[in-house]
């Protein structure tokens, strides 16, 4: 079986087509306001809304989330300088300073990249103004990153 989302259906007089977003939802649900982003208005509030718990704890949320990586995918490990940590419980793991600065640099490391990929996929439709926005929108993610990452560092020293 395939996903429809993509598809065009015809309006309930066969006329015109139609992205399949716009039509109404039989349980009445409210649909996306524009097919590219799966996100109805509720949605995208909701996620935003979520986002503020979210960067609060920006440093533990991207530790657990590389701990957890490297957990189902062990041979992952070979690649770090903290490759002794595979033996390590996730607690130590998630302390580990290696770890930390990698991430770190990572972090860094991540502006152009991204940039990149949703030129790639955003592809004609990626003009200057969705370049500015893009910009915009990965410095705050990083910068919001960044902000929690130093604020839990200096917890743990204090």
């Amino acid at each position: 079986m395939s996903c429809g989302c993509l598809r065009t259906r015809t309006s309930s007089t066969g006329d015109l087509p139609r992205p399949a977003a716009a039509q109404a939802d039989t349980n009445g649900a409210v649909k996306p306001d524009d097919p590219r982003i799966p996100l109805n208005t509720r949605q995208k509030f909701t996620l935003v809304k979520n986002w503020k718990g979210i960067s609060r704890q920006a440093t533990e949320t991207g530790a657990n989330m590389f701990v957890k990586m490297l957990s189902e995918n062990p041979d992952l490990y070979d690649m770090f300088a903290f490759r002794g940590l595979k033996s390590k419980d996730q607690s130590k793991q998630l302390e580990n300073e290696l770890l930390q600065l990698h991430a770190e640099a990572v972090m860094n490391k991540m502006e152009e990249p991204f940039l990149y990929a949703v030129k790639l996929t955003l592809d004609e439709r990626y003009t200057d103004n969705m370049d500015a926005v893009y910009r915009i929108v990965i410095k705050l993610i990083l910068e919001t990153m960044e902000q929690a990452c130093r604020k839990a560092a200096n917890e743990k020293k204090s």
